[in-house]
């Protein structure tokens, strides 16, 4: 399984480097919990811990909201973690991990489609429902947000749903502009652009059309931000550039792939780097990236080189057929240039990988069995 890639890669970064300044978390939501095996992963899910359970199917709102409820658990979970990366078990990094330490936030966005299925089904549906089209974008949904861009739509969310509670968006705006809000996690927002709530939406009591669900809805914990993004196919290409661009962080004009590599925020200095960190190949077709069977066909394609070369921190879709020791050797051979880490053995790797530096976690048991397994029993 591809964790056991992500457990090694925090691994080698303790084990080669001062990490005093540093703090790395993985956090995991499992579509069939039950089924976890892995230890280690069970002591990372957060399932539990969600207001409710989801069914994040592909292309759906509840892929959508898990994500963001992903985010906003872990921002109050640990408030000392600065940035927030979504991969998906499809992924795996392709540079070490102190490479990846960055203030700002990372998505190769557009306000424009690229096919008649992204028109009539992503940006004509949310530009129906906005008044300025400009602030419709999109970007692959595996993005890199700062903290102060999570949190600004984290409070910009909690202040529409206080708006509503005041039964007018005018008078909420009016009485709370000024306002510092706070978050679930008692971090205060600034002016957190509750008059993006009136100006967002052309019809307000239409695109949310329940102004007062009953508590017994299964949904009613849900922020109201949502109900935007409702028809919206694939929303989570489109909720977090779409969120950012109405609060002012993304350009309000049509967006090249090309230069300015970054914006910065209106009145903000948090940048939004015009640029992906995670590698997929949509060349084959527009509605699924390339799949790759294993490590070593993405390296034999030549699709790690070219994601290095466009700066990229993270390649998918890789099915992980093939997994062990001798895997992440081929990995760590590809991915790292350290000569202590090109070093070290199978066994050596293995034995990271199992230690506290690795987050350990699989038990004593596992750790018999894969001694075993390495000694030919």
């Amino acid at each position: 399984m591809s964790y056991q890639f992500w457990r090694l890669w925090i691994a080698l970064f303790h084990k080669f480097n001062d990490t005093s300044n540093h703090k790395v978390q993985i956090w995991i939501h499992a579509k069939f919990p039950q089924r976890v095996r892995s230890t280690w992963v069970r002591n990372r899910l957060i399932n539990n811990y969600l207001h409710r359970k989801f069914n994040p199917t592909w292309g759906s709102l509840e892929l959508t909201k898990v994500m963001f409820y992903m985010l906003k658990w872990a921002m109050q979970k640990d408030v000392d973690i600065d940035s927030f990366v979504f991969a998906s078990e499809s992924c795996l990094p392709i540079v070490p991990l102190e490479q990846c330490f960055s203030s700002d936030s990372y998505m190769k966005y557009s306000n424009g489609p690229t096919n008649g299925y992204s028109q009539q089904m992503q940006f004509d549906v949310l530009r129906n429902a906005l008044r300025s089209g400009d602030a419709v974008f999109k970007a692959d949904q595996w993005v890199l947000l700062s903290r102060p861009h999570a949190l600004h739509l984290i409070g910009f969310m909690d202040a529409i749903d206080r708006s509503f509670h005041t039964h007018t968006l005018n008078n909420a705006h009016s009485n709370a502009q000024n306002n510092t809000y706070k978050t679930a996690d008692g971090s205060a927002v600034n002016n957190a652009n509750i008059n993006a709530v009136s100006n967002a939406y052309t019809h307000p009591t239409r695109v949310l059309h329940n102004p007062h669900p009953s508590s017994s809805s299964s949904r009613s914990s849900d922020h109201r931000f949502f109900e935007l993004f409702q028809g919206v196919h694939a929303s989570d290409e489109m909720f977090f550039p779409t969120g950012l661009a109405i609060l002012g962080h993304l350009p309000s004009a049509d967006v090249t792939p090309d230069p300015p590599t970054s914006q910065k925020g209106k009145g903000h200095q948090w940048r939004v780097i015009q640029r992906r960190v995670t590698y997929c190949d949509w060349s084959e077709s527009p509605k699924n990236p390339k799949q790759f069977d294993d490590w070593r066909q993405a390296v034999e394609c030549s699709h790690v080189a070219r994601a290095l070369t466009e700066g990229c921190w993270v390649l998918r879709k890789i099915k992980m057929a093939s997994r062990g020791p001798t895997r992440l050797m081929e990995w760590t051979k590809v991915v790292y240039s350290n000569e202590e880490v090109l070093a070290m053995t199978e066994n050596e790797l293995q034995d990271l990988l199992l230690s506290p530096l690795g987050g350990g976690g699989e038990g004593e048991e596992g750790r018999e069995k894969d001694r075993k397994r390495r000694r030919g029993h």
